[in-house]
């Protein structure tokens, strides 16, 4: 049988993906360097989450202390 793009998933986890698009991680800098996040990026990843299989986020700040 031939996998489509659109068709559902179902990971060896046991997940289950709507479908196998999946968005690469994208770095918009919008998290503060003590690891909160901003509404700004809150808002993006939103808009992209409705029809995507999985989002990768972005990286986050480390800092030794």
């Amino acid at each position: 049988m031939t996998k489509k793009l659109l068709d559902n998933i179902a990971l060896s986890s046991g997940q289950q993906l709507k479908n196998r698009m999946v968005m690469a991680p994208m770095t918009t800098q919008s998290a503060y360097f003590d690891g909160t996040i901003t509404e700004e990026l809150i808002r993006y990843y939103a808009q992209r989450s409705g029809t995507i299989g999985t989002v990768i986020v972005e990286s986050a700040f480390v800092e030794n202390k």
